[in-house]
């Protein structure tokens, strides 16, 4: 896992879990649930990729995301993996206090491009040429030269995506400001709006 001789693994399967620091747990369950609150929740980078919607709220913000003693943010950036970790005011409240926060209705976009495509090219395809051009005839096969192609213009397609969204964000972030004029425009507002955007498009 890590060459890092502090470093350890808890799954959730685990039973009567001692950490380094000689706290105890029932369960890895345990460990998961109450991880965000430990010393050892802190990283230049956040990158939560999955748990319960709203795990870290306007109610526990203070409490998870920053050092009881030193009052010092313990993540520089989050980009969110999982959906719904966060809440909207929690979201605000870091990036207030400094945080470069991406949310995830950006940052899971990958997913749901990658996906639509998959099931785009299998909606074009009778069975057969499903078969013949998107599967392998069995394990040790390659895969079809047709399905290579087509993976790569998935990764194009993503990277594309992200690099706009990503650069829209950043701009909107940095130049445009709320109606009322008092500041420039949260990334996670930011996000927000272009969610709005792209389904008053469709609608």
């Amino acid at each position: 896992l890590s060459a890092d001789p502090k470093a350890f693994l808890v799954t959730i399967d685990d039973k009567d879990v001692t950490l380094p620091n000689g706290d105890h747990f029932k369960s890895g369950v345990e460990v998961r649930n109450h991880f965000p609150e430990m010393e050892y929740f802190s990283a230049d980078l956040f990158i939560p990729c999955g748990g319960r919607p709203g795990t870290i709220n306007i109610g526990n913000v203070n409490k998870t995301m920053f050092n009881p003693e030193t009052k010092e943010i313990k993540f520089k950036y989050v980009v969110e993996g999982a959906n719904l970790y966060f809440t909207d005011d929690a979201r605000r409240y870091l990036e207030d206090a400094g945080v470069e926060q991406f949310k995830d209705a950006s940052t899971n976009k990958g997913g749901v491009t990658s996906s639509s495509m998959e099931v785009f090219a299998a909606l074009c395809m009778d069975k057969d040429d499903h078969d013949k051009f998107l599967c392998a005839p069995d394990e040790t096969s390659a895969a079809p030269e047709f399905y290579e192609q087509y993976v790569q213009e998935i990764l194009a397609a993503v990277r594309h995506n992200a690099k706009m969204e990503f650069n829209g964000i950043w701009k909107t972030n940095h130049e445009v400001k709320y109606p009322d004029g008092s500041r420039f425009i949260r990334k996670t507002d930011a996000t927000i709006l272009l969610s709005k955007k792209i389904n008053d498009m469709q609608s």
